[in-house]
């Protein structure tokens, strides 16, 4: 009996273990309905929810899940929930400004059909729907003589709160579907089910080229990296760009409210709701004139309401004008500030030395829940910097936060999931003088300064995700760099660097754009001339990476390998400079010829292989290819570079030469290989004739067909197996079972 006992308690073991990983573990969500009858606990913030009254009570269930998910993921807010029924613009802002005085609200949002006031914008003789009125609660605004049109204010008129508007994208405005649709797609968003392209986007029409340069300085302060369309804009480049999935894109063309209206050459070309199918990007700032009009019909609300917009929130204007790019708005939520308390912050920081009321920033209107925040990847922690020095800096950091581990090879520090999202240059993680052991993982690094380790050894960096930034090792050895995604978008200087370090692994790392493996070892000139004195050089293994569009430098690397590495590049895919005796086997170097169709080759600059005054290296066994179109004037003679400029003796190995093959192999070089159709006659896999790069160098073994490999995948044990164990289990036990009852 004692076996059926252990095999008993092994059985649901293997089962809710299994069963966790399977469905995860859950939480159960706070309710707050009835909020509004007592004090909230002190944690919290009140927003307030005016509902349109046909829809008041199907919508009160959906706000109690928006709170549960908000309330999990550290947003601190819990709605009123009121009913308009009845209410005019001056009765709802009363309703506001006394939540405001009695409850401290943050903000307010409008769902459904709620009234807004109206206002004549003087400059333009238009009157138009007007939401500031309900975010100023303490201005002196009037409506004189009772024609539904508000008075220009006077005295203060700096808003108190922030208000946001989420009604459906109908004439009617109070589809339910419609807005629990748009609810649910923001709790998946709270959830961290989201992860869009890290870029901000911008589509500049060309009547508004004059702001080009002042909207892309707004948006470094967010993505880093931002792609620009102002050039050939036309309705197929605005739909192009509104379906890329950035965090944060910005647009501005025309509007009349029911279209965009997108200037070409040939014209003006309109944009309607019908054609806005695939929206993507998740916030929106849309500088476009009525854009927020419902008596128009909003053409924006159908940027977070189409049925296939993935977007949640879309700042925008309700009257044409000329307002700042939002500069300061921008660098507000790339601090990770809410998008309603980043415009209260912004109209105030703008309009604080006005002595007039500015109508053109008082016609900005937010469409969506103001309260969240600019995305963020969910499950880290957040520092602006994290500047570890000395090892006890770092057994003091471990105390404090948690992290596993005593510093020994056998239980290495863990420090993991921390968060860095930083303006490019302003904040890292560095490590100095660390000479335990520790592990830096699974972190999300934006901008800043990138990954630094400086004068230390014994650390690992691992299966970190890394944006328009670095990982840099200076001055350290025994340190192993592995699993990592480096990725920016454009050529920034998102590289891997390593500067006189020793025993430095490079391995199953992904670079997408940027500059690649830069590997420099140190070296001292003679008297401040261009004769070396001394180099000390860099001993490093580069393996199983994968760059694309960027590839490896070296420059005083010697005794290392350089070992099946996929390289697409653009310009240079391996550079060794008074670099020896290394060796370079198995890899795939691919140029991408689609950027040179219509340029000419700048030979200097482009190239598979450059090597200056490197010898005693081992080349064999890669694949040297192209990928994409064949321009006719490439010479690809000129694309393996191998130079010496007389170095003194100290830099040279005890053989000048270098090794294109290993007696058996060559590479394959592929322009070589299909030079005809009998240049491997007796079928041994070898080209017949040998490859000659200059007098001195020869490949008398170039193969006939790429060498053909597969970049090693790292993997641990997955879970799924303990559930396919946990099956197996339960199956023999009811066997066990069966065949016991039939004796």
């Amino acid at each position: 009996m004692k076996w059926r006992a252990v095999l008993s308690i092994l059985l649901v073991v293997l089962i809710m273990h299994s069963t966790f990983y399977v469905f995860g573990g859950t939480s159960k969500n706070h309710n707050f309905n009835g909020f509004e009858n007592y004090e909230a606990p002190a944690y919290l913030t009140p927003i307030l929810a005016l509902v349109n009254s046909t829809i008041y009570q199907k919508v009160i269930p959906i706000l109690n899940s928006l709170e549960g998910a908000m309330q999990n993921a550290h947003y601190f807010y819990y709605f009123i929930i009121k009913n308009v029924s009845g209410k005019n613009p001056e009765e709802i802002r009363e309703m506001i400004k006394k939540e405001y005085e009695s409850k401290s609200i943050k903000g307010a949002v409008l769902i459904g059909n709620v009234p807004l006031a109206r206002y004549e914008d003087k400059a333009i003789g238009d009157v138009i729907e007007f939401p500031y009125y309900y975010m100023d609660l303490d201005g002196k605004w009037k409506d004189t003589n009772g024609d539904g049109i508000i008075d220009t204010p006077s005295g203060n008129y700096s808003p108190e709160i922030w208000v946001g508007i989420v009604r459906s994208a109908d004439e009617d405005g109070n589809n339910v579907t419609q807005i629990k649709e748009y609810i649910d797609k923001t709790i998946d968003y709270i959830d961290g089910k989201y992860y869009p392209r890290v870029q901000s986007g911008a589509f500049i029409d060309d009547d508004f080229l004059y702001l080009d340069d002042k909207i892309k300085s707004s948006l470094t302060s967010l993505y880093i990296g931002e792609e620009v369309v102002d050039q050939n804009t036309n309705s197929t480049t605005f739909l192009k760009f509104l379906s890329n999935n950035y965090a944060y894109a910005y647009f501005i063309a025309h509007s009349d409210g029911k279209s965009y209206i997108i200037k070409t050459p040939r014209g003006y070309e309109k944009v309607y709701p019908e054609e806005l199918a695939h929206i993507n990007a998740l916030f929106y700032t849309d500088f476009s004139c009525y854009a927020a009009s419902f008596e128009r019909g909003a053409i924006a609300n159908y940027l977070i309401m189409g049925k296939n917009s993935k977007s949640l929130g879309v700042l925008t204007y309700t009257a044409e004008g000329v307002p700042e790019p939002l500069l300061y708005y921008n660098m507000d939520i790339g601090e990770g500030m809410s998008f309603g308390k980043a415009l209260v912050d912004y109209i105030r920081t703008v309009t604080a030395n006005k002595t007039y009321f500015n109508a053109h920033i008082a016609m900005l209107a937010y469409l969506g829940f103001p309260f969240l925040k600019p995305w963020r990847p969910s499950g880290y922690k957040d520092f602006r910097t994290l500047d570890i020095r000395g090892n006890g800096e770092l057994l003091n950091y471990a105390s404090i936060y948690g992290w596993k581990g005593n510093g020994t090879k056998d239980s290495p520090i863990q420090i993991s999931h921390i968060m860095i999202f930083q303006p490019r240059g302003n904040g890292d993680i560095s490590l100095h003088n660390i000479t335990i052991y520790v592990e830096l993982s699974d972190c999300w690094v934006l901008g800043g300064l990138g990954i630094n380790v400086v004068h230390s050894k014994n650390v690992v960096i691992k299966s970190n995700k890394i944006y328009y930034a670095t990982i840099v090792i200076f001055n350290s050895k025994k340190i192993k760099v592995e699993n990592n995604l480096l990725e920016s978008h454009g050529h920034f200087y998102n590289s891997i660097y390593v500067y006189n370090s020793t025993s430095v692994d490079i391995t199953h790392n992904t670079i997408n754009n940027g500059l690649g493996i830069v590997v420099r070892g140190y070296y001292e000139f003679n008297n401040g001339t261009l004769t070396y004195k001394h180099i000390y050089y860099s001993k490093v293994n580069i393996s199983y990476n994968k760059l694309n569009q960027s590839g490896i430098y070296l420059f005083g690397v010697a005794n290392s390998i350089i070992f099946r590495n996929h390289v697409e590049f653009k310009s240079v895919g391996l550079s060794l400079e008074v670099s020896n005796n290394n060796l370079i086997e198995e890899n795939n170097f691919t140029l991408l010829l689609k950027d040179f169709l219509n340029v000419s080759l700048n030979w200097g600059a482009v190239c598979y292989l450059s090597l200056s005054n490197s010898y005693g290296n081992r080349i064999y066994l890669n694949n040297f290819m192209y990928k994409g179109p064949m321009p006719g004037y490439i010479d690809f003679s000129k694309l393996v570079c191998v130079t010496s400029e007389g170095l003194p003796p100290l830099t040279q190995p005890e053989t000048n030469r270098n090794y294109w093959d290993n007696g058996k192999y060559g590479n394959y070089w592929e322009w070589w290989a299909n030079k005809n159709d009998t240049n491997d006659k007796n079928n041994d896999g070898i080209v017949d004739y040998p490859y000659v790069i200059d007098a001195n160098n020869t490949d008398y073994m170039p193969l006939k067909h790429p060498f053909v490999w597969k970049i090693k995948e790292n993997s641990g044990f997955p879970y799924v197996y303990i559930t396919a164990i946990a099956f197996i289990v339960v199956i023999l036990l009811l066997l066990a079972i069966y065949f016991k009852k039939r004796r």
